[in-house]
């Protein structure tokens, strides 16, 4: 409980109030790794690599 508003704090940096950006992330790796449901664990990680690593 005492980091819930932490953002208060911190006014001089950029943090969300909110999570969604986050979870918007999530959903679309999710939806590509879904398209490709025949992959092992770690071909599957590699994906996710990449895609973060291409994206952000």
């Amino acid at each position: 409980m005492s980091r819930l508003w932490t953002f208060y704090d911190y006014r001089d940096r950029i943090i969300p109030n909110t999570n969604n950006g986050l979870e918007a992330v999530f959903a679309d790796i999710k939806s590509k790794v879904r398209v490709h449901s025949g992959l092992t664990k770690e071909h599957r990680m590699k994906l996710i690599d990449k895609y973060i690593s291409h994206q952000y």
